[in-house]
């Protein structure tokens, strides 16, 4: 019974993970806002102005890149780095953005052209003033450069159509599929769309994991389902947000402070995407399950068991249900901040909207001591999935508690990121449980400050005006890091494209 139900759930998650919305941690507004913290002390320089390099500069920061690995002390790093990127040109922006986890395909801010960038993502009414028109050499303060970065990884997409791309063409198998660049973003999501940034959005713990419902039940954090290639369940939000953070020692010690803080922004959109609690568990909770299977025998029922009409299976009631309670809670939470900021809080526990984007006392006295070479960004993070993973399970709980029973029905989808605020609303139950409100948004809140600490003590240790990372560390621990995804990605897509028949002949071939 127990490997039936395994089975299912395995659907059920697959159908989860390719949803529009089930990969965004926050709306990308509340990216913008959480480096609200580092303008609290202006010991932090934050308010220093500075531009961002034109293309050109882009090009001489990436040669300088590749030159300090190609010159790396550790003779072994040398030999791999070299081995895959024999000179400069080799290092080009699609190989530069591959290095870093990202996708060939899409521009990305940062490194490609401030004009490609702005064609691709377009623009947008709801964001604000300081996205417009991103010009290089027009200097602004710091914290501008923080938001925005903080916000592009969901705005450029980089995260997404992570395809294998060879010259600028993206090979087939010989059964016709395109290839992922790494199969292991499969167990998280589709390459395309939303799902297919889940990879790098989510971060699990490093705990082992089982496909086990009863530990779904009993340990959610420590459940995982493989669910579109075989192999572990893979996340890397600590390993983007690492990436990126040692990346900004790299523009600092360039003198280029303007892209030092862009990137330090993007780095934190994966702290961000951790302080949602919701991302730090591959599934929801238990509860979703049973509710969905008895649905699937209630519509039986009304079916007469096929003779009145086709009954819709576990699969698609249970994507719907857990699907409809991720979206309504990232929007629902969404809309409260935004009420709060106005003056107009939905519950007293947003009464203080000084408080959101503050740091969380608590968290600040666990992780000032950690050490700036640590990897710190690696290290936060860590620390914000060991909280999430005991709240994540409560947050949805509490999600469940509080909307109207219709979201766990059959037939029910309702994409809340979509949908005005008002229908987001009117799912709440008509008589709310006070305590189960002011608890969940006490929850949300909590992870919001924890992103916001986090940050804040990166940025310290870091980038303030008095701080002194090793740059040189940062190089190597950058390059080491990223040339053991690469080595792993290339012996998965291997495997892949073996499976697949091999590669297809080339068109025109005989």
């Amino acid at each position: 019974m127990f490997r039936r139900r395994s089975s299912l759930l395995a659907l059920l998650l697959s159908g989860l993970l390719s949803v529009p919305g089930a990969a965004f941690g926050y709306a990308v507004l509340m990216h913008d806002r959480l480096p609200d913290v580092l303008e609290r002390d202006p010991r932090l320089g934050v308010a220093a102005p500075a531009a961002l390099p034109d293309d050109a500069g882009l090009e001489r920061f990436r040669q300088r890149v590749y030159q300090v690995f190609a010159d790396t002390a550790d003779a072994e790093l040398r030999a791999r780095f070299l081995a895959r990127y024999p000179t400069a040109e080799a290092f080009s922006a699609v190989a530069f953005k591959e290095f870093m986890g990202s996708a060939a395909i899409l521009p990305s801010l940062g490194f490609d052209s401030y004009a490609a960038v702005a064609e691709s993502v377009g623009q947008s009414a709801e964001l604000p003033a300081h996205y417009s028109a991103i010009e290089p050499n027009r200097p602004r303060p710091l914290v501008d450069w923080v938001r925005i970065g903080s916000a592009y990884p969901d705005l450029d997409r980089r995260n997404q159509d992570r395809w294998w791309m060879v010259d600028g063409e993206l090979p087939r198998t010989a059964d016709g599929g395109r290839i992922p660049f790494d199969p292991i973003i499969l167990n998280m999501g589709r390459v395309e769309g939303l799902s297919g940034q889940a990879h790098a959005h989510y971060g699990l713990n490093d705990r082992p994991k089982s496909s086990d419902p009863a530990v779904l039940k009993s340990a959610p954090a420590d459940f995982a389902v493989a669910v579109g290639f075989d192999g572990p369940v893979l996340t890397f939000a600590p390993e983007r947000a690492q990436a990126y953070g040692d990346l900004a020692v790299l523009a600092r010690h360039f003198g280029e402070p303007g892209l030092a803080a862009l990137y330090a922004g993007n780095g934190f959109h994966y702290l961000g995407d951790l302080g949602n609690q919701i991302h730090t568990i591959q599934v929801g909770i238990y509860r979703f399950f049973v509710d969905a299977t008895l649905q699937v025998w209630k519509m039986k029922v009304v079916c007469l068991w096929g003779l009145r009409c086709e009954p819709p299976g576990l699969n698609s009631i249970g994507l719907d249900i857990i699907s409809n309670h991720h979206t309504w809670l990232e929007e629902y939470f969404r809309i409260a901040v935004d009420r709060a900021l106005a003056g107009k809080p939905v519950h007293p526990a947003l009464a203080s909207a000084s408080e959101l984007f503050s740091v969380d006392p608590v968290a600040q006295q666990e992780w000032a001591s950690l050490p700036v070479d640590g990897p710190l960004m690696s290290e936060l993070s860590k620390r914000l999935i060991a909280y999430g993973n005991e709240e994540g399970p409560e947050v949805y709980a509490l999600a469940r508690t509080l909307t109207r029973g219709e979201l766990r029905k059959a037939g029910v989808r309702v994409r809340f990121g979509e949908q005005p605020d008002e229908v987001t609303l009117s799912y709440l139950k008509p008589r709310v449980d006070d305590k189960a409100l002011a608890a969940f948004l006490e929850l949300q809140k909590q992870g919001l400050r924890r992103a916001a600490t986090a940050m804040e003590i990166w940025w310290r240790a870091t980038l303030a005006p008095d701080a002194q990372p090793d740059w040189r560390v940062a190089a190597d621990r950058l390059l080491r890091q990223q040339l053991d995804e690469l080595d792993a990605a290339d012996e998965r897509r291997r495997r892949w494209i073996e499976e697949r028949g091999g590669l297809a002949a080339p068109a025109g071939a005989e």
